[in-house]
């Protein structure tokens, strides 16, 4: 036989139980998605040796990928890269890299 609990209040006298309802669902975050990058996110830099190469996210800069560029004007290329350069880190935390073509 089941024992049933009462709740005694502070005066003593028994008081409602709370009403117990089911726990909630478990909620999960949503996987992060991986995106096209932000339209200007891949640019144009002249070196201190005077080549221009392209600089956007290491995930998009990438030996033999094409990458569409955003020039100062508004102009949009797309441009083959050849080699990648260094990886560094911007204050965003962002990982970038060099490409040249």
């Amino acid at each position: 036989m089941a024992s049933k609990m009462i709740a005694i209040g502070p005066n003593g006298q028994p008081v409602a139980a709370p009403a117990v309802s089911a726990p909630a669902p478990a909620v999960s975050a949503p996987a992060p998605a991986v995106s096209a990058p932000a339209p200007g996110s891949v640019s144009w830099h002249k070196t201190k040796g005077g080549i221009w190469c392209i600089v956007g996210p290491a995930e998009i800069i990438q030996a033999g990928a094409e990458v569409t560029v955003t020039t100062k004007a508004g102009k949009v290329q797309s441009v083959k890269v050849a080699t990648v350069g260094r990886d560094f880190v911007r204050d965003d935390g962002t990982s970038y890299r060099y490409g040249y073509r």
